[in-house]
């Protein structure tokens, strides 16, 4: 499965945010990574990169990674 967005400012006509999630699940488990980028400043840090893989084992529960 994929998802992607895109956040647009028609204001300014700039780029606010933009992202992705690919998953891939069988049934064992689940396997989630989620990229996202935000382009707007809060407290004149100039945006940030986010990402995100999380493990899903059916069986067990929730592991997960955060990045960047």
């Amino acid at each position: 499965r994929f998802q992607g967005f895109a956040r647009r400012d028609f204001a300014t006509n700039r780029m606010v945010a933009f992202g992705a999630d690919i998953v891939y699940e069988d049934e064992c488990f689940v396997l989630d990574l989620r990229v996202y980028r935000r382009n707007t400043s809060v407290n004149n840090d100039g945006g940030a990169t986010t990402v995100l893989l999380l493990f899903t084992f059916k069986t067990i529960g929730d592991f997960g990674y955060r990045a960047f």
